[in-house]
């Protein structure tokens, strides 16, 4: 049907915004420890981190642990 479909009418692309586009990268869980986040040997750290280092993320099932959000084409970002 799906294929049927089609060929009546196009797809329609809809771009993705900016926090969709984040909801839908993989998701790594860290801890947020005084010099940042440690990825594949790799450190992030921001200012923005103050209010979260050393602190365990509300979700109990992840051991404290707080979801980040890795865009594997590029390494110089990542997403809390």
């Amino acid at each position: 049907m799906c294929r049927a479909f089609r060929h009546v009418v196009p797809e329609l692309h809809v771009p993705l915004t900016r926090d969709d586009f984040i909801a839908l990268l993989p998701v790594t869980h860290r801890r947020i420890n005084r010099y940042g986040v440690t990825i594949d040997h790799r450190v992030y750290d921001s200012k923005r981190l103050a209010e979260y280092r050393r602190r365990q993320s509300p979700a109990k099932s992840k051991q404290g642990r707080w979801p980040i959000r890795v865009d594997p084409y590029n390494l110089h970002v990542v997403w809390l």
